[in-house]
């Protein structure tokens, strides 16, 4: 679904059999940032109680950007996710306020009614 939408995800194996990786977030377009308990499926859309935060803030989308990058790094280089690690320093941009959260929350609500297969009323 993602692929057919043009949106480029990054996902990867942990190699690690004692546990699994449990954050659940997303960044979108170096300015928006979601995390919480919220699972993208059809069980958390209807069944379960869970929380999303979607925000614009780049300290926030700043913090998470880091330890998606400490992530993708331990993992490239056969690290354990959990091993904090000194890794070289990289340039990113710098992210840029932006006022797009409602189109965003629009386009997620969708998304997920969509994976859910939920019609609105």
């Amino acid at each position: 679904m993602f692929k057919g939408a043009e949106i480029s995800v990054h996902a990867f194996e942990t190699g690690d059999t004692r546990g699994i990786m449990h954050h659940k977030f997303c960044l979108i377009d170096s300015k928006i940032s979601i995390n919480g308990s919220y699972n993208y499926s059809y069980n958390a859309s209807n069944n379960n109680v869970e929380n999303i935060h979607v925000s614009d803030d780049p300290s926030i989308y700043s913090q998470l950007f880091s330890e998606f990058e400490r992530l993708r790094y331990n993992i490239d280089n056969n690290i354990a996710v959990n091993a904090v690690v000194q890794e070289p320093e990289k340039k990113t941009e710098p992210v840029k306020q932006t006022n797009a959260i409602d189109t965003f929350s629009q386009q997620l609500h969708n998304l997920v009614y969509s994976a859910a297969q939920i019609r609105k009323l």
